[in-house]
């Protein structure tokens, strides 16, 4: 069952259309790719989903309800997440006080407390150095951070915008396996990825834009199959490094 369902999305900046008609879908419990080269729209299109641009056309619905125009609070209160591209943890501040932020619009009587166990119990890291400054993290605990951040406010949805960006190659796989964590505690993931081949072995099902529309869709395990992504999409010639 669709837990997201995005149809005919027109959006962008000003007079700039970004997005000219995406359809994409991501199945309850799954790990969805978005994938495709610089200006595709990926990092455009998560913003519109997320509430932080209006699209011009088209919908979006979650859990069969139409979300579109919704503000950032309402949709974490429906149980959406977003983990942005580029890191946004407050650097002078500790761990625990960057976690603390991730429910800052929860109700007074909410279980901070309890929730940032549980998100030690996933990332025991995180507790270990719990009382450490953001900013003296290494890239792969500043990833783990801004995850266990997202899972504040228990979402059943997080939106993941490269998680692997600027990492060290060799913490790639150990970045995958968090979300797949996430993942495996009932989170469904809908990631944009610019390692496209590690991020295919992770995933349930992918969707390639090209110049703002759905070019591809399939399974993850397939879509590499097709010739005709394979030479367009892991050619030497085509740049991954950022998103759009």
């Amino acid at each position: 069952m669709a837990i997201l369902d995005i149809e005919n999305l027109h959006a962008g900046y000003g007079q700039h259309l970004v997005l000219k008609g995406v359809d994409a879908q991501a199945e309850e419990g799954d790990i969805t790719l978005v994938m495709g080269p610089n200006g595709a729209g990926k990092s455009t299109l998560f913003k519109t989903i997320f509430g932080l641009l209006d699209p011009s056309e088209g919908s979006v619905t979650f859990h069969g309800e139409d979300i579109t125009g919704c503000t950032q609070e309402e949709l974490l209160d429906r149980g959406m997440a977003y983990v942005l591209q580029r890191s946004a943890l407050f650097e002078d501040m500790t761990i625990r006080e960057n976690l603390e932020m991730g429910a800052y619009v929860a109700d007074r009587d909410y279980d901070v407390d309890g929730k940032i166990e549980e998100i030690y119990d996933l990332f025991p890291i995180l507790e270990e150095r719990s009382n450490a400054k953001a900013g003296t993290l290494s890239g792969g605990q500043r990833q783990m951070v801004e995850f266990g951040r997202g899972l504040m406010l228990d979402p059943e949805f997080m939106l993941i915008d490269e998680p692997t960006a600027g990492l060290a190659p060799k913490i790639i796989d150990q970045v995958f396996e968090r979300v797949q964590q996430i993942n495996e505690t009932g989170v469904t993931i809908f990631m944009i990825e610019q390692n496209i081949k590690t991020g295919l072995e992770y995933s349930d099902y992918a969707y390639v834009l090209d110049n703002g529309a759905t070019r591809f869709h399939g399974p993850a395990d397939t879509i590499l199959d097709n010739p005709e992504i394979r030479d367009a999409y892991l050619s030497e010639n085509v740049s991954y490094e950022g998103s759009e």
